[in-house]
């Protein structure tokens, strides 16, 4: 039987070069439909397709299908769609926080929400608020510029936010980001500041699991500004 070649790996500087604009394209579109609100979130977007899913888009290229371009174009749309949903909801809810003024009464539905939104915002340490407002706030800021401001790298950022919305979500109660295990976990470690032995002896895990149920959490607070549901 003959042996069929792989396909050539193709270079990262040079899917770069060439897919750039067609990605940007991409981004001016999801602008058009509210996702995309400034360049350095879609620098940050298109940074992240490389580093994170072009391996994964290379190994599933079959050239016989087609031309690269519009295989990679798609990949990036999924990539970066859902990202953008969750983050704008999150700037949905905190915007409209921060506008609101604490001694209006309302007795709506979102003016309860709101109110936890503001508790569990005030729960947070001072820094950690700003943070979370400056990148979630009425005036949004990306991860790059929020980094080059402190003089620190994205992925440290990135860090900083995983466990600020990580207290965040657990003093919200928000279920929809955080599965039961790892809201009791968060509850736990970020809330009652207790340590691994001591969730784990107060949910009743193992502490491999309450690790597990940390790692996990933290996974998804930390692509919470980019990742949807």
């Amino acid at each position: 039987m003959p042996v069929v070649p792989k396909p050539r790996s193709i270079r990262w500087d040079d899917a770069h070069v060439r897919l750039a604009p067609l990605l940007l394209a991409v981004l001016r579109r999801l602008a058009r439909e509210g996702f995309v609100h400034d360049v350095e979130q879609g620098m940050d977007l298109i940074h992240d397709f490389f580093i994170e899913a072009w391996p994964g888009v290379q190994r599933a290229y079959d050239p016989a299908r087609g031309d690269l371009a519009p295989y990679a174009t798609r990949a990036f749309a999924n990539f970066a769609r859902p990202r953008l949903v969750r983050e704008a909801r999150w700037r949905e809810m905190l915007g409209d926080d921060a506008a609101v003024e604490p001694g209006i009464a309302d007795d709506s539905e979102g003016a309860i929400d709101r109110a936890r939104v503001r508790e569990a915002l005030a729960s947070l340490p001072p820094e950690e608020r700003a943070l979370v407002l400056a990148r979630f706030g009425d005036e949004p800021q990306s991860e790059r510029v929020l980094a080059r401001r402190a003089g620190v790298t994205r992925y440290r950022v990135r860090e900083q936010l995983a466990v600020a919305l990580a207290r965040f979500s657990a003093a919200l109660g928000e279920s929809a980001i955080l599965g039961r295990r790892e809201l009791a976990v968060a509850r736990a470690l970020f809330q009652q500041g207790l340590s691994i032995s001591g969730a784990a002896t107060a949910l009743g895990l193992t502490e491999a699991q309450v690790r597990i149920a940390r790692r996990s959490l933290l996974d998804k607070t930390a692509r919470i500004t980019v990742e949807g549901p």
